[in-house]
């Protein structure tokens, strides 16, 4: 995303891989790189889909859970980080 620059994009999708082959993996809560894209989709106000690209109706529901988590998660770091901002300017 960071390449192609965040505004040309129009749809993405997710899903996980061992970086052997291309898996379609469920997505974990705890994917650091999930969390950081979604701190970006976040913060940058974008409106771009996320599809869940995977090959089975669980992996479908694990990764629903795991966007939502990572999501979540992206979501907690933004609000700490604007919080945290605002009392440094506050001086406490």
């Amino acid at each position: 995303a960071q390449k192609l620059g965040w505004n040309s994009i129009c749809l993405c999708h997710m899903h996980t891989n061992d970086g052997s082959d291309d898996q379609h993996l469920p997505v974990s809560g705890a994917d650091e790189g999930v969390i950081k894209f979604f701190e970006e989709h976040i913060s940058r106000h974008l409106t771009f889909p996320v599809n869940i690209e995977v090959r089975s109706i669980e992996d479908i529901l694990a990764s629903k859970k795991g966007l939502l988590e990572c999501w979540a998660e992206a979501r907690r770091r933004l609000i700490y980080r604007r919080e945290g901002s605002e009392q440094e300017l506050a001086g406490n």
